[in-house]
């Protein structure tokens, strides 16, 4: 707590002396809102492409996973196929 009581003695010495407050930047809050804005826009991205696949889910990881259903439970899963072909040259 002393550091706080000597913060509030020298802002009431500054005010005193009248000395002109420096009004915040606000570098920290226009960083904060940019970021906000690119979360939002790729959440509305998001929105578009499960809008558009018809299905009830998306992955942001893996384009091909989905919830596969296995005696009653769900787990994230991926489908695979695959073919085999032999050349006889």
């Amino acid at each position: 707590m002393p550091q706080l009581e000597a913060n509030d003695k020298a802002e009431e010495a500054a005010a005193a002396a009248g000395a002109p407050r420096k009004p915040p930047s606000g570098e920290g809050h226009r960083a904060k809102l940019a970021a906000l804005r690119q979360r939002r826009a790729a959440a509305t991205a998001d929105l578009a492409k499960l809008a558009a696949s018809g299905d009830g889910q998306i992955s942001r990881t893996d384009p091909d996973a989905r919830l596969l259903a296995s005696t009653g439970k769900s787990s994230p899963g991926t489908t695979c196929r695959s073919r085999l072909t032999t050349s006889t040259s």
